[in-house]
C-alpha cells in the first residue's frame, strides 16, 4: 500500500510540477520539503510517542494505528482528491511507518524463542517484503492496463486494501496478545 501511495504521490507531483517553469526544480523542491517533514515527524514520534503508545495500548494496539491512518487517509484521498491533502496524508503515513510501525513490527517477535525469531524474520524480510513489492507492480499494471485507472483512483484501491489490512492487524494483535499472556 505504501508503495502504491508513493506512485500516486509521484504522479500528482509530476502533474503539479508541469504547471511551473522548471519541472525538475519543482519536483526536487517538493521531495526535499516532503522528506524533511517525514523525517522530522518520524523523529518526534520515535522520541516522544512510541514508548508511551506501547505503555498505553501495548504492541498489539500499536500495530493497529497505521492501518487506521491509511484507511482514513486513503478514504480522504478517494473522496477529496486534493494534492496538498494527499501530501499531508503521505507525510503522516510515512512518518508513522518509519517510526511506530517498524518498532512495533520488530517488537512482535519478543515473545518468541530465538529459533522462531530467526526463521520468522528471515521469511518475512526476505520473502514477504518482496511479495508485497510484486503485488504493488501487479496492482499498478492491472489498474493501468485493464481498468485504465487514473493516479488518484488508485487511492480507492488502497482504501479497499486498508480494510483488509485492518482485519489482518486485528487478527495479528489478538494472536500477539495470546502469546504474551501465555509467556506471563
Amino acid at each position: 500500500m505504501n508503495t502504491t501511495g508513493e506512485y500516486i504521490l509521484a504522479k500528482w507531483v509530476q502533474i503539479h510540477a508541469q504547471q511551473g517553469a522548471d519541472v525538475k526544480l519543482i519536483i526536487g523542491e517538493f521531495y526535499s520539503d516532503f522528506y524533511t517533514w517525514v523525517n522530522l515527524f518520524s523523529m518526534i514520534i520515535q522520541l516522544l510517542l512510541v514508548s508511551r503508545i506501547f505503555q498505553w495500548i501495548h504492541i498489539h494496539g500499536a500495530i493497529l494505528i497505521l492501518p487506521f491512518v491509511a484507511f482514513v487517509g486513503y478514504g480522504l484521498a478517494t473522496f477529496i482528491p486534493i494534492f496538498t491533502l494527499f501530501k499531508l496524508i503521505k507525510i503522516a503515513e510515512n512518518s508513522i511507518d518509519y517510526s511506530l510501525q517498524n518498532t512495533a513490527r520488530h517488537a512482535l517477535f519478543l515473545p518468541l524463542n530465538q529459533q522462531q525469531i530467526f526463521e520468522g524474520k528471515t521469511v518475512i524480510d526476505a520473502f514477504c517484503w518482496r511479495l508485497g513489492d510484486l503485488a504493488h507492480v501487479v496492482i499498478i499494471f492491472i489498474g493501468l492496463k485493464v481498468f485504465k485507472l487514473d493516479h488518484y483512483e488508485f487511492a480507492a484501491v488502497n482504501l479497499v486494501l486498508s480494510l483488509f489490512w485492518i482485519i489482518l492487524a486485528f487478527n495479528l494483535a489478538r494472536k500477539h496478545k495470546q502469546l504474551v499472556n501465555e509467556h506471563d
